[in-house]
């Protein structure tokens, strides 16, 4: 089973995810040029605010994954206290740099090739860990140089393959909510590949892009209090307004499969208790660029969730071929939250009338619209996001 989450949000003048040039990122889409939020971009967002705790972590987990190259030093400082050698510690230290891959960095004679301490602190993929599986590495770490009787000088002539067949525990250990939902990818054996249980697009702005530039001073106070004209800095900045239609699909069975690994318990019930607190995140959850200079925190104007029972996604995009607005002249007296939506379900309903049983299922939408000129078959409207939420996870 699939949980599709689509969302239309208007956001008033923003530059929620640059690019290189600190511009608002843009993509072509119908022939027009549209406004971006890529899904990285997103995904950033939704996890930082399950870390900073601006929605509550789900009582199924009391942990989150970890996304760094910082490997070494975080088993160095689980270490500093149980082993004693300082030299066998910065073996295992630099060591660790070769974590994470698959036969790289082996010289001809088998051991690993020597690498600056800048090097050596970092292991060479970005690795997206459980807490708890830090914690294994270290501890198998341990036993195994306890066992053999390594010393330093031991220790740094072992081969990348050899160390892997160290960390027996890390395949077999459950996975925290953020791993579980987005996946790992990694080319060494030692950890378990976790495929991904959602997909998330970029954002998609319904309109035709309509960059502007903002001109802006800042002035220096000291220049002030000594009665001097002129100011402390000029600069601009560009940004834009726009309706986005975002959507992301969650792959239940992927996501059962990922979470019932090292867990003894019910993951269906794991399931109906995390999911609405996942697609709440999805849904209220903005990017936060240059945000302390916008403040464009909306909410989404509409959220509608499908529960599709084949696990083929489908997202709607297309029903923005046509722009909703394509230039400041173009007549504006509709609402483009309402326009959208229209555009939106419209073609969700055509969807379902073209390839019906193929894509079916029950839709859940949540509108700021009290009437609506299409509504899409199997489609309950609900008048509160709690109620949509809770009859979603019920529907599970």
């Amino acid at each position: 089973m699939l949980v599709s989450i689509h969302t239309l949000q208007n956001y008033p003048a923003s530059n929620l995810n640059r690019d290189d040039t600190g511009a608002p990122k843009t993509q072509y889409f119908g022939g027009c040029e549209r406004a971006r939020i890529s899904s990285q971009c997103q995904k950033y967002a939704w996890r930082h605010a399950w870390n900073e705790k601006k929605l509550p972590l789900p009582h199924a987990f009391d942990t989150l994954g970890i996304r760094t190259r910082d490997l070494p030093m975080m088993i160095r400082d689980r270490l500093k206290d149980r082993i004693e050698d300082p030299s066998l510690l910065e073996a295992i230290f630099k060591k660790l740099a070769d974590f994470g891959k698959k036969g790289k960095g082996e010289a001809k004679n088998g051991t690993s090739e020597e690498k600056s301490d800048a090097d050596a602190v970092h292991t060479q993929q970005i690795l997206f860990y459980s807490p708890n599986e830090v914690d294994a590495i270290a501890d198998d770490l341990y036993d195994y140089v306890r066992k053999e009787g390594h010393d330093a000088k031991s220790f740094k002539k072992l081969k990348a393959k050899d160390l892997s067949a160290i960390y027996q525990d890390i395949s077999i250990l459950p996975m925290c909510l953020d791993v579980s939902l987005f996946g790992r990818m990694t080319t060494d054996n030692s950890m378990r590949k976790v495929e991904s249980a959602i997909q998330v697009a970029h954002a998609l702005s319904t309109n035709a892009l309509l960059p502007e530039s903002d001109f802006f001073v800042a002035v220096d106070d000291m220049t002030l209090a000594r009665n001097e004209t002129g100011t402390g800095l000029l600069m601009h900045f560009d940004y834009n307004s726009s309706c986005y239609y975002r959507y992301a699909s969650i792959n239940l069975d992927q996501w059962i499969s990922n979470l019932a690994v090292g867990r003894s318990e019910d993951v269906t019930s794991i399931i109906r208790e995390v999911l609405p607190s996942v697609i709440q995140t999805i849904a209220l959850i903005n990017p936060t660029g240059k945000q302390n200079s916008f403040a464009a925190n909306t909410a989404p104007s509409t959220i509608l969730v499908e529960l599709i029972d084949n696990n083929i996604p489908v997202s709607y995009a297309n029903a923005f071929v046509q722009p909703i607005q394509t230039t400041l002249s173009e007549n504006v007296s509709e609402d483009i939250c309402r326009k959208s939506e229209d555009a939106l379900l419209a073609f969700v309903e055509k969807m379902h009338q073209q390839y019906n049983p193929f894509l079916g299922g029950r839709r859940f939408l949540l509108s700021a619209q009290e009437t609506h000129t299409v509504l899409p078959a199997n489609t309950t409207i609900f008048p509160s996001f709690a109620e949509l939420l809770q009859a979603v996870s019920q529907a599970v």
